[in-house]
């Protein structure tokens, strides 16, 4: 589902959290350089693997917060969205690496 081959970093505004298990899932709209806005849909570890690396989902990460990202692309993106596995998060000038493939 994902080029596990590929990084991209991108960086947007968070608009929703699934908190959900096995995986999380982070929606966000990521500005081009053209102006266009993009929605994302980037998969994750659960919430317990993210707090595990160190991020406090509760407190450190916030509707309408910017955040970078380091991911993996999907290979195919669904109609509407793209799509990427998070390997990394960094909040307020720090990275959390979530996983390395």
């Amino acid at each position: 589902m994902f080029d596990t081959t590929k990084q991209v970093s991108i960086a947007g505004t968070v608009t929703s959290f699934e908190w959900t298990n096995p995986h999380a899932f982070i929606y966000l709209e990521v500005k081009g350089e053209d102006g266009k806005v993009t929605t994302w849909k980037l998969e994750s570890l659960s919430p317990a693997g993210l707090i595990r690396q160190g991020l406090k989902v509760k407190t450190d990460l916030k509707i309408g917060g910017v955040y970078s990202y380091r991911i993996s692309p999907a290979c195919k993106d669904p109609e509407g969205m793209k799509m990427g596995f998070m390997r990394s998060i960094t909040v307020d000038g720090k990275e959390y690496v979530v996983v390395e493939l």
